[in-house]
């Protein structure tokens, strides 16, 4: 049975098991009802689309969207965040054919130009590759680029921290010591201890971005509400680890992971600007590595989105995301090539990745 679901209070009504669903085919730790609630309180114009699928009274295959219309086109993209993790939810591959059946009977009934636009998806997501041979009119761009460190039974930890990483820790090390400042080096699990810390965590990454960027986002209110409450819903789903890095009892650097799928995902890791010269970041990324390489239960880092120089060190394999994009007719792909086009003539810090949510600046 195949049932249409739209707007926010018929999405609630399905959360439980929406969220079961999820757990049960491993989906990213982002799909996850509180996750999209709290994005969807920001993203108030935003209306929720989705097709979910029962067999014997159990929901075993679904599919949600943000559904825009504009300028007389059904637009429908993920939801949730552009740049964290998204897939379809499927049990099996009857249920991934009958979730695309429904989309597509419900694409028809839309009576409009409508484009499909889907961002953050894996490779192997098998009910993209069921609905790639449904769409008359699709294609795949490179999303994103994800280094990552993935651990084997046979090798030491040296082989995942590069010998120019070890000298650089052992010597911003040895500079600490020197100048006689204080290092504490803590992890964090507890939710109502994370929360603590959360406007520090802030501060730091507002005036790191300031520094790098020249902007930041969370100088939105709304964006940093957004940001905490994020890490709080994780922190309860007690798959939360927050790094800090204090000189003197300052915050001066800080990362933070999130225990997805077997992989430490790097979610936000940044270093105060005030404390650059003794590269508290480098010893940040660096006990990251070393603490999930001890830990029998994470397989490897997942730095995230993004190539900079220091997420390359090490045995790195660069995981690609892909957007999927699909058409109603020719005219509907022209208009969103035009639109496009467009965007690409605005105005955009070239350092500021566009959709970029929280950039990762170590230093």
């Amino acid at each position: 049975m195949k049932r249409v679901i739209k707007g926010r209070d018929q999405l609630k009504y399905y959360s439980s098991q929406l969220d079961l669903l999820f757990s049960e085919v491993n989906a990213p730790a982002t799909m996850k009802w509180s996750l999209l609630e709290a994005w969807l309180r920001l993203h108030t114009k935003t209306q929720p689309f989705g097709i979910l699928v029962w067999q014997n009274n159990s929901l075993v295959a679904a599919a949600l969207f943000a559904l825009y219309k504009r300028c007389g086109f059904c637009m429908l993209s993920k939801l949730g965040e552009i740049g964290e993790p998204y897939s379809f939810a499927a049990k099996d591959k009857n249920a991934s054919e009958e979730l695309v059946e429904g989309l597509v009977e419900e694409l028809r009934k839309l009576n409009r130009p409508w484009i499909i636009n889907i961002a953050d998806l894996a490779d192997d997501d098998p009910v993209v590759t069921v609905l790639a041979t449904r769409l008359n009119l699709s294609k795949v761009l490179k999303c994103s680029h994800s280094p990552r460190l993935l651990f084997d039974d046979r090798s030491d930890l040296n082989k995942y921290l590069s010998r120019n990483t070890r000298s650089a820790v052992a010597k911003a090390k040895n500079r600490i010591c020197r100048h006689g400042i204080m290092m504490e080096v803590k992890w964090i699990e507890d939710g109502s201890e994370i929360e603590g810390y959360l406007d520090e965590i802030v501060n730091i990454h507002r005036l790191r971005n300031r520094q790098k960027r020249g902007l930041a986002k969370l100088d939105d209110p709304s964006l940093a509400d957004l940001f905490k409450e994020t890490l709080l819903v994780h922190a309860k789903a007690q798959s939360l680890r927050l790094l800090t890095i204090r000189l003197d009892g300052s915050l001066a650097a800080f990362s933070i992971c999130i225990h997805d799928r077997g992989l430490l995902w790097v979610y936000a890791n940044l270093v105060s600007p005030d404390w650059l010269s003794y590269s508290a970041g480098t010893i940040a990324n660096a006990e990251v590595v070393r603490s999930a390489f001890d830990d029998s239960s994470i397989k490897g880092v997942n730095w995230g989105g993004g190539l900079q120089r220091f997420k390359l060190s090490g045995s790195v394999t660069v995981v690609i995301t892909n957007r999927r994009i699909g058409w109603s007719s020719q005219l509907s792909r022209l208009a969103w090539l035009s639109i496009n086009k467009i965007r690409s003539l605005a105005v955009v810090p070239s350092s500021i990745s566009p959709g970029a949510r929280y950039p990762t600046l170590a230093g």
